[in-house]
């Protein structure tokens, strides 16, 4: 893996710091001195050769009023960058503002975050509730359990019509928990497809080989070792225990999310 760092300067110029490859499969740092903000710099990069782009603005400070102005036009010159070129830019981006969120020029592949936000809510959360306080603990632990999209085909047969039960009590056989799905169209561009959180039980739609669940894995230290872990199967739905039935589609035994 290689990670190359931009930052501004004040004449503007590209200079490469050396990459320094290893070959040993650890990641390697390339620093760049350029203005991202400027057209010229981010034609030097190989912007297409990234696996996504990630631009984070600068500390908020009483020095800055408005942090997210050179945030937003690096955005912007990213977008020309794209509309030069005819292809999208896996661009993730960090504001500092919520209401830069909807200022910001953002291509069909981009989306962006808000700094800050997700603490507020984790916080928020615990004091309705305290005893999530735990579950949020073993979700941000370092090895604890984390969040993945997975294939839907692991846990529903593509083409056939299912609740989302079935594919809670299909993770469940995995040992994972589902909470939500995320629905893929080729006609809907990529940053309009949401994560659905938390369906009904009981809804029924026909699952597609696009289609992604969102589950909760196992933490590392429950996890199998690398020799006795056995090759991951897609769980079939339609061989499913019988102690895991219902009349409603609903697992027998396992909470499944509200």
């Amino acid at each position: 893996s290689h990670l190359h760092v931009v930052t501004g300067s004040d004449d503007g110029s590209v200079t490469a710091g050396p990459a320094d490859p290893t070959g040993d499969g650890r990641v390697t740092v390339a620093y760049h001195v350029g203005e991202p903000t400027r057209p010229d710099t981010l034609r030097t990069l190989d912007l297409f050769g990234y696996d996504s782009v990630i631009v984070l603005g600068p500390d908020v400070g009483p020095h800055l009023a408005r942090p997210d102005d050179q945030l937003l036009l690096t955005l912007l010159a990213l977008r020309a960058v794209e509309e030069e070129t005819g292809r999208g830019l896996p661009v993730v981006a960090e504001l500092n503002d919520h209401r830069g969120r909807m200022l910001a020029p953002l291509g069909s592949e981009a989306d962006a975050v808000v700094r800050g936000e997700l603490t507020s809510l984790v916080m928020t959360r615990i004091a309705q509730s305290i005893g999530m306080a735990a579950v949020f603990e073993e979700l941000f632990a370092a090895r604890g359990g984390a969040l993945a999209l997975r294939p839907a085909s692991h846990y529903v047969l593509p083409g056939r019509a299912a609740s989302f039960a079935t594919v809670v009590a299909s993770a469940l056989r995995r040992g994972e928990c589902a909470i939500g799905y995320r629905a893929h169209d080729t006609c809907t561009p990529r940053r309009d497809v949401d994560v659905r959180l938390a369906p009904g039980k009981t809804e029924r739609r026909v699952w597609t080989s696009s289609d992604e669940v969102l589950i909760v894995t196992p933490s590392a230290a429950g996890s199998p070792s690398p020799g006795n872990a056995s090759v991951e199967r897609p769980a079939r739905p339609d061989v499913l225990p019988e102690a895991r039935r219902s009349t409603d589609d609903r697992p027998a035994r396992g909470p499944a999310p509200e």
